[in-house]
């Protein structure tokens, strides 16, 4: 049986997602907004197998225009140039492209570093879990 949710809950989670959203296109972590990935996170988020239950009925309307206004906002944040406070205003166009590629070089590898850190820890959780499954539970 699918799950159960109402209006509030719908607008919550995709609120969450919003903000999720703007903030990987902020990061630069994503450059293309596509309509199927933010349902399946909005559908993920209610906790529903899929995104399928959102694309008809009241909820579809309630997305329709909730990703109408977000594709907006994206469009908005790429507009507006983002300038840190830090940087000189005599800085050359060149040089704000090579801190911009810099910049979004060690994104890019503090990523790599953050997802080879996520499977340490799942190998290490898989270690610990055969070594107490062979040995038993250890006290110190």
């Amino acid at each position: 049986m699918p799950r159960k949710y109402n209006r509030s809950d719908l607008t919550r989670e995709a609120a969450q997602v919003k903000r999720h959203v703007i903030n990987e296109f902020r990061r630069g972590r994503k450059t293309k907004l596509v309509k199927n990935e933010v349902f399946e996170l909005v559908a993920s988020k209610l906790g529903l197998k899929s995104n399928r239950m959102l694309w008809q009925g009241e909820a579809f309307d309630y997305l329709n225009d909730w990703f109408s206004k977000l594709e907006n906002s994206i469009s908005e944040l790429n507009q507006v140039p983002h300038v840190d406070s830090d940087v000189d205003e005599n800085t050359s166009t060149d040089e704000m492209k090579n801190i911009k590629n810099l910049l979004k070089s060690k994104n890019i590898l503090i990523q790599e570093y953050q997802n080879a850190l996520r499977e340490v820890r799942r190998e290490n959780e898989d270690l610990r879990k055969k070594l107490i499954e062979k040995y038993g539970n250890v006290d110190y």
